[in-house]
């Protein structure tokens, strides 16, 4: 019984006299609290980054949507216009069909 005690006793000692030395960091290296504060500032400024990516994409992005609709609207604007002066043409033929001869196209020189 003596023997178990003072294995038990060796063991408690053992692991007082050792701990101070585990819980304390060595020289050189941070300790939980700086490790902390460093993680937060490097996980801070990748978020910074990644803002400051978004904020760009989301610029060329609507940089991107704004050419679009300026494309689209001249498009339109295009076709409107095509449109007007087929219906001219057209309004002009059948002027011409129906006897109204300063509607027609002069003739060709062939």
């Amino acid at each position: 019984m003596k023997l178990v005690n003072m294995a038990v006793v060796s063991a408690l000692a053992l692991g007082l006299i050792t701990t101070p030395a585990l819980a304390q960091p060595a020289q050189g290296t941070l300790s939980a609290e700086e490790t902390t504060a460093k993680l937060n500032r490097e996980q801070a400024e990748l978020a910074s980054r990644q803002k400051a990516e978004n904020v760009a994409s989301q610029e060329a992005h609507d940089a991107g949507l704004a050419r679009e609709a300026e494309f689209e609207a001249e498009k339109a604007r295009l076709a409107k216009q095509h449109e007007q002066a087929v219906a001219s043409w057209q309004a002009d033929v059948d002027a011409c069909k129906a006897g109204d001869r300063s509607r027609c196209a002069p003739p060709s020189a062939e």
